[in-house]
């Protein structure tokens, strides 16, 4: 659901900004948000926001198994912003 809704920011394209946010992600029990916390920021704002902004337009995600023991999972994630010809981002979730 994060991809489909994660874009290049237009203006962040125009200047050629490209950089990498790593964040982690904590998605409780019923699928939704708790928050989204920058571990590792691209120089740029702008991409570090459009970033937050997509996981919180894709939630809710689903509901967490019950055999999950905790009440909530923590993801890592990295958005990569990279530019190549395209106006969308190039990668998401990479290693």
């Amino acid at each position: 659901g994060i991809y489909g809704v994660w874009n290049y920011p237009h203006e962040s394209a125009q200047r050629g900004e490209q950089g990498t946010v790593l964040l982690e992600i904590i998605v409780n029990r019923d699928g939704s948000i708790e928050d989204v916390n920058i571990l590792n920021g691209s120089e740029y704002e702008r991409l570090n926001r459009e970033a937050i902004a997509a996981v919180f337009k894709a939630a809710p995600f689903g509901k967490l198994p019950e055999s999950w023991p905790e009440e909530q999972l923590r993801i890592k994630a990295y958005f990569l912003y990279q530019l190549g010809g395209r106006d969308r981002p190039l990668d998401i979730f990479g290693k």
